[in-house]
């Protein structure tokens, strides 16, 4: 079991399954910087349908949404948590999970 980061709103959705990602504020993470798990050296593969993204560190969740993102996805209803959860891929950027 891992203590991983992870943002999400209170249903545990991430911002990647909301129109953030359409509308705009989360557009430019189609950018290599921000691989999609797919493409993340380390996962390259689909998420199961059990499975959830999340970050190793806080510095890694950090690193990949900015100080401006952070403050729209809050004002929103997402924020950072803690989970823990069983690692199932570890890529360069991000990591999957499974929750116990």
């Amino acid at each position: 079991m891992a203590l991983l980061y992870r943002i999400q709103d209170e249903e545990g959705h991430g911002p990647y399954r909301h129109l953030f990602f359409v509308d705009g504020l989360l557009s430019h993470h189609t950018h290599p910087e921000f691989p999609s798990p797919q493409r993340d050296s380390g996962i390259r593969r689909y998420i199961q349908p059990n499975e959830f993204c999340a970050f190793a560190s806080l510095d890694s969740l950090c690193q990949w949404f900015t100080g401006e993102e952070l403050y729209y996805l809050e004002a929103a209803g997402y924020q950072i948590v803690p989970v823990e959860g069983n690692i199932t891929a570890r890529g360069e950027k991000q990591v999957l999970f499974v929750k116990p």
